[in-house]
């Protein structure tokens, strides 16, 4: 294969459709960030190109792009994003104009140092790889240097702690293992004594800002998602011990293998979209018997006849799914807890209604493993008012090594728009497609689909296909198969 300084944007199957995008908007794009930097490891370590699109992004992931127009330009490059990029839907983007692009790429250069975070990928010309993540990627190994000017620049940028670079470049280096299939140099030790240095009082007040206390939680459940519990994750949980306990996620919690952990946006109430971070997770048959009870449960909230309920509630799922766990008793917050979409110091992670998502992710337990080609689900609303809502998309997840999985459900159909909107009760069904279902794909080492196959519908445009099933509401793609 040859150097990946060679690569444009469009060259990765999962991206390809970018070359239209950049045509249609008149403007280079850029992708940056991790997924830049997951690309350029699948096509360094593992010569491939062609990684669907939920490898390059998992779990809490997000799509980092810029580009050299206005910002009216913007909300076009979001629209053929979402009509022309298979599978948008499932993905938040983050998508900077000129203009903004410029803040955070001060905000990066007064950051810790990351040598392969600083990859680019381009539509109009080739890829810009610094010298020094030509050399990480030579040698296998995420290097990190600390930042001297962090918090010394003048420049306007969001409020920002310096342990975050560090965190950032913990989860660089579980990436890189995974891509890798085997050990990646990193200076682990000098890692530590970071971590163990503790807080000052200036980045404890920091603290106190709810944006500032989200990002902890992102970053730090990026590689709990991973790992659960090793030493790294124990220091940085000791570390942000308040935090967490403001959020109602102890120590014990976060490790217990019957809880799952979870991630979605922050609320402008200083809480999570939804706020139950580490939730009770039930797999295996104990999910069968908790399913028939919900069901009856919320059936008689909403004054359903109990006696129309089918014998067994399983029949109530598609045939071709098996449950194999359940998250119960979630509360989704309303929209009206939201920033209803301001823009307030270019913070990410205060918002409004607008690509919600939350994430999940757990230990697997004994027995058989979930397939990463078939792991999907569902998120329902209980309650009288809301008994049988839905998400209208279907669930996406995957697979980090062989002992933990995650999945990541859309919000916006199940959380009440406005002012006045309630919260809203609700749980995850995590559903796998039977392996008679499954289509058999030849596409390379550890290449997966994400959600439930079935029918195949071509795009000769471009060169993907579609998987999808069908229920009695809609047809719905919920899988893609790269050829």
């Amino acid at each position: 294969m040859a150097a990946i300084s060679s690569f444009r944007l469009q060259d990765f199957s999962a991206f390809a459709p970018f070359a239209e995008v950049a045509r249609r908007a008149e403007t280079d794009i850029v992708l940056h960030g991790g997924t830049a930097f997951r690309a350029a490891l699948y096509a360094a370590w593992q010569n491939r190109l062609d990684v669907d699109l939920f490898d390059l992004v998992p779990f809490n992931s997000d799509i980092d792009l810029e580009h050299n127009g206005s910002a009216e330009k913007t909300a076009q490059i979001a629209a053929l994003i979402d009509t022309l990029i298979p599978f948008a839907s499932w993905c938040r983007w983050s998508i900077n104009d000129a203009e903004r692009a410029d803040k955070a790429r001060a905000q990066r250069d007064a950051s810790t140092d990351i040598p392969l975070r600083r990859i680019r990928f381009s539509t109009s010309e080739p890829a810009y790889v610094p010298t020094r993540a030509q050399a990480d990627i030579d040698s296998r190994e995420v290097s990190f240097e600390r930042n001297p000017r962090f918090g010394r620049s003048d420049a306007e940028l969001r409020p920002d702690l310096e342990i975050f670079g560090l965190m950032v470049a913990l989860n660089s280096w579980s990436e890189a293992q995974e891509i890798a299939n085997g050990p990646v140099g990193f200076e682990e030790e000098r890692a530590m004594a970071w971590i163990l240095e503790g807080f000052d009082a200036e980045a404890l007040q920091r603290l106190e800002k709810p944006a500032i206390a989200a990002r902890f939680w992102h970053l730090f459940s990026l590689r709990l998602a991973r790992h659960g519990l090793d030493r790294f994750n124990l220091a940085l949980a000791r570390l942000g011990g308040p935090i967490l306990d403001r959020f109602g996620a102890s120590i014990p919690k976060i490790f217990d293998v019957d809880r799952a952990i979870s991630v979605s946006k922050m609320t402008s109430s200083a809480n999570f979209r939804v706020p139950e971070l580490t939730p009770q997770i039930v797999t295996g048959e104990a999910a069968v018997a908790l399913f028939g009870a919900l069901i009856r449960r919320a059936a008689d909230l909403a004054g359903y006849p109990l006696e129309d309920l089918p014998d067994d509630p399983l029949d109530l799922i598609d045939p071709s799914l098996d449950l194999i766990g359940i998250v119960p008793d979630l509360t989704l917050m309303p929209y009206g807890s939201g920033k209803d979409g301001a823009d307030e110091v270019d913070d990410p992670f205060l918002s409004g209604l607008n690509q919600e998502f939350v994430q999940f992710a757990w230990e697997v337990e004994g027995g058989e493993k979930p397939d990463p080609q078939g792991l999907t689900g569902q998120m329902l609303a209980l309650g009288a008012r809301d008994f049988g809502t839905a998400t209208a998309l279907p669930v996406v997840g995957g697979m980090f090594g062989s002992a933990r999985a995650w999945v990541r459900a859309r919000l916006d159909d199940l959380i009440e728009p406005g002012p006045d909107g309630a919260a809203v009760g609700a749980l995850l069904l995590i559903l796998q497609a039977r392996p008679d279902e499954a289509e058999e794909t030849e596409r390379g080492p550890k290449l997966r689909q994400h959600g439930v196959p079935g029918e195949i519908m071509r795009n000769t445009e471009y060169d993907y296909t579609v998987a999808t099933y069908s229920t009695e509401s809609e047809h719905t793609a919920i899988a893609m198969v790269n050829e």
